[in-house]
């Protein structure tokens, strides 16, 4: 007759076999959870990216009641909208990379609305009209500027307004062209940039002016001179390569023919067509600009407009994306480090901070 296992026994076998095989699961558990503890510290590390925070006054004038035969969207609505679409533009390669760091976090630091017309230099319309003399004085903006409140202003109200799509103002040493020309003023102890915006037309048409602000911006800082005046072998043209010199022709502003590949684009014309304001043109072609170098060193790629859905806000947010922001690694035409473009579109000539490359 076979000797029997007490039941007793059979049972503390069975628990010692669960006891066994739970600790090995939390121990194996124990180790896939701080593999994962591991990877989230490794990408708040990488979340510790520090944007350039740019603090933004606006101010609307707002008629629309008085004129309820022009468009009109909600300038708050618009001010959003900026907001995120340029900080998002400001991603380098967002279409391409997983990540999500942003150059730029814009604060909109307060929003001061009046329901009359935005004031005028007496006798005049159209561009150039704007008394801006007036808004600065009215709204104290030196002031805020000089204690470090503001960074920029925005500005918006109908088509009466008569603003340049963009202005800086402040000290004559500081101020350049960005897109008209700069304004004095001695009480602003550093340069201040005013947008023109408006509210009768999208979102896209405000990243528009921004964008003509940040050719002459970079190629002020990179050059030495307007993005118009620039010429193959200059950094800003090796980027944009499209289109310069500009001129009125017969009341028309005409450009050259810009060049047939390589180049990013600017803000008229996108890299693969020679048609202002080509941004739906299928029309294929060859160029650098998801790996540009200003020594075109990288392969280029050929495409058309689907490469930014054929629109003008996705132009636009492509081109920017293409922009090389901090630790980019890149060399300008004189050999020496290129800065992040970012911080000199926003911050101007203040010191670059020593970035916490990854």
């Amino acid at each position: 007759m076979k000797n029997k296992i007490p039941k007793a026994s059979i049972i503390s076998l069975s628990l010692s076999i669960i006891i066994l095989f739970t600790a090995i699961v939390i121990f194996a558990t124990g180790k896939i959870t701080q593999n994962r503890k591991v990877k989230t510290d490794n990408y708040t590390q990488k979340s510790n990216f520090e944007p350039i925070s740019q603090k933004v006054l606006v101010i609307i004038y707002d008629t629309h009641e008085k004129h309820p035969d022009l468009p009109y969207i909600d300038p708050v609505y618009l001010t959003n909208q900026l907001e995120q679409q340029m900080e998002e533009s400001s991603i380098f390669h967002e279409y391409l990379r997983d990540n999500k760091f942003k150059e730029v976090d814009i604060e909109i630091v307060d929003i001061i609305t009046y329901e009359h017309n935005s004031p005028l230099i007496t006798g005049q319309s159209g561009f150039g009209a704007a008394d801006y003399n007036a808004i600065i004085n009215k709204n104290n903006l030196c002031e805020k500027s000089n204690r470090n409140l503001i960074d920029e202003v925005w500005l918006w109200a109908d088509r009466t307004a008569g603003y340049w799509e963009s202005i800086m103002v402040g000290p004559s040493n500081m101020i350049f062209y960005i897109n008209s020309l700069p304004m004095v003023r001695t009480d602003c102890k550093n340069p201040l940039i005013i947008m023109g915006f408006n509210y009768e037309r999208t979102v896209d048409l405000a990243m528009h002016s921004f964008g003509h602000r940040i050719e002459n911006t970079i190629s002020h800082f990179l050059d030495g001179k307007i993005a118009g005046e620039t010429k193959k072998g200059d950094n800003w043209y090796e980027y944009d390569g499209q289109g310069y010199p500009c001129r009125w022709i017969d009341n028309i502003w005409t450009c050259d023919k810009p060049d047939l590949q390589d180049y990013c684009g600017n803000v008229h014309f996108p890299p693969n067509t020679d048609k202002d304001y080509g941004y739906d043109d299928k029309n294929t072609r060859t160029f650098d600009c998801k790996n540009w170098t200003p020594q075109h060193k990288n392969e280029p790629i050929t495409a058309n407009c689907t490469l930014w859905g054929c629109s003008h806000l996705g132009y636009l947010k492509w081109w920017y994306q293409n922009m090389p922001g901090r630790c980019n690694g890149l060399s300008k035409l004189d050999g020496n480090p290129m800065p992040n473009w970012w911080w000199i579109i926003y911050k101007l000539d203040k010191a670059e901070p020593i970035w916490n490359c990854f």
